[in-house]
């Protein structure tokens, strides 16, 4: 396969989805919303508030897990939607290594074998005043760009509708002064290539050609990750 950032740029995969567009009729998102999960990682209990409109936001038709590695977390979590009166979440504990990648590779991996639709994302906190900014910037970004409301997430679930070749969605760039990585790999070639090999993957793949997506959020079909969920990861990889 042609390497993703010339696939990208070349047929200029970028969508801009506007609310007056038209969206699925209910009886089809109905339909889809039987086949959708939307996975969450959340780690700081100081900064729950911050996600709960996007989490109060998703169609309740949608199944929705609630990954954590602390319990108070999901104490607090499962405090906040049942007073919302949100059902059909589950609360998933996880061992407390390998945060949002393997709370993706290793819980989910079990999650999504019911489901042909599934949407990846994790909480963000910055570890110093200066980046304050930027990761509030980043965290709208991330959020609001995957589940913005519910209607923006039929705008999504329809566009894997209507191009059935899409396997993978994911956020635009980040933009501040600290996202400097996002334009190249910044030592993360070499085990990526790595991983590659491991997974048997047939593409090309350079180090002067960088990455399309950072920060392991995003929506994608099942099926076009099955190889990489197949692979059987374990919280020690």
């Amino acid at each position: 396969m042609k390497n993703v950032y010339d696939i990208r740029y070349e047929q200029n995969l970028i969508y801009v989805r506007s609310l007056d567009q038209d969206i699925l009729p209910q009886r089809i998102a109905d339909e889809i919303y039987q086949d959708t999960v939307i996975m969450i990682y959340l780690y700081y209990e100081d900064t729950l508030s911050v996600y709960w409109p996007y989490i109060d936001g998703i169609p309740e038709e949608i199944d929705v897990c609630l990954i954590s590695s602390r319990e108070e977390v999901l104490g607090e979590a499962r405090k906040h939607l049942e007073a919302a009166g949100r059902g059909g979440v589950r609360y998933i504990l996880k061992e407390n290594r390998g945060r949002d990648v393997s709370a993706l590779l290793v819980t989910g991996a079990e999650i999504i074998k019911d489901y042909k639709y599934v949407c990846f994302l994790h909480d963000k906190k910055e570890h110093c005043e200066d980046w304050k900014k930027d990761t509030e910037l980043w965290i709208e970004n991330l959020w609001g760009n995957m589940i913005g409301s519910a209607e923006y997430i039929r705008h999504i679930l329809q566009l894997f509708l209507k191009h059935p070749e899409l396997g993978v969605l994911a956020p635009p760039e980040p933009v501040g002064d600290h996202f400097r990585t996002w334009y190249g790999w910044h030592g993360s070639f070499d085990i990526t290539e790595g991983l590659v090999r491991r997974l048997d993957l047939n593409t090309d793949i350079r180090p002067e050609k960088p990455p399309i997506t950072i920060g392991t959020v995003l929506w994608f079909k099942r099926d076009a990750l099955q190889r990489l969920f197949h692979y059987g990861w374990k919280y020690q990889d």
